[in-house]
């Protein structure tokens, strides 16, 4: 499918070229609702014209990208175009959004992995680094969501912040659901062995990258996200307020972006440069 570009602002920063990581030349639109609103539209119409050739004639969507920030990124994007396609189609069930982050593992997972013997890293540095491709339960996502797109129903988990852990049957998905967004830091890292089931089995019948035009920004964003919910036990790990959310940021947030740029970028059908 021909790759197709499309920009949405989530920020009012201005392109510039960072380091490692491809840049996509772009018009940018400066109405994000009405990105939104194209967005949705293009889903709807889509799903028109082929519904009767989809698997249980519903839409499935990968919405991928690098850890956003705050009220930026995948889970916004994703949620504003549901609740479009939701009022383009009158029908409140018509359009659903899952979630990835409900297969973290739970602190008391990590924990198990960091006093195995077998495991290089200690328990604060799993915690430290949660959110990393090796903190999630890959296999358990592919099998959920291999499953959910054969079925064309799934209860699944979602992630708590408040609790810093999954919490079960928080996203549900019926058979009467049309359009169903996939969001997700992994799922279009198909360069991994662990991810790339989701490409072989098919689950997705078109997908959206978000990709970060500027890395100084991202990094504003996420520091931004995680003092929201900065506790003392981050303060311990990483430090007090704002610079400690700033080291959170650098040492786990933006390698993890970086490295899924490289996995994920080249497998988009629609690329959506956040500004």
């Amino acid at each position: 499918m021909q790759r197709i570009l499309l920009v949405f602002a989530l920020c009012p920063a201005i392109l510039h070229a960072f380091t490692n990581m491809k840049t996509t030349p772009a018009k940018v639109d400066d109405k994000m609702m009405s990105t939104y609103d194209r967005l949705a539209s293009r889903l709807v119409g889509r799903y028109a014209k082929e519904s009767e050739c989809l698997q249980n004639n519903q839409l499935f969507v990968c919405v991928s990208g690098g850890p956003g920030g705050q009220r930026s990124g995948k889970s916004t994007l994703s949620e504003a175009v549901s609740s479009r396609i939701n009022e383009l189609l009158r029908d409140e069930s018509a359009s659903v959004v899952l979630p990835m982050d409900g297969y973290h593992y739970t602190r008391a997972q990590l924990k198990a992995m960091g006093d195995s013997d077998d495991c290089p890293y200690s328990n604060e540095d799993l915690i430290a680094r949660r959110g990393a491709p090796w903190t999630f339960d890959a296999e358990a996502c592919v099998r959920d969501f291999t499953r959910a797109r054969e079925l064309g129903q799934a209860s699944l988990p979602i992630y708590s912040r408040t609790k810093s852990d999954p919490i079960e049957d928080g996203a549900l998905l019926s058979k009467d659901t049309k359009i169903v967004l996939l969001e997700g830091n992994y799922l279009l890292a198909w360069g991994d062995e662990r991810w790339r089931p989701l490409q072989t089995n098919r689950v997705f019948d078109e997908t959206w990258y978000i990709a970060c035009r500027s890395l100084d920004d991202q990094r504003e964003r996420l520091v931004k996200r995680h003092l929201e919910t900065w506790s003392v036990e981050k303060t311990r790990m990483f430090g007090e307020g704002e610079v400690g959310a700033g080291v959170k940021a650098d040492s786990n947030d933006m390698l993890n972006l970086v490295w899924i740029d490289d996995m994920s970028r080249k497998h988009a059908d629609l690329i959506i440069d956040s500004e």
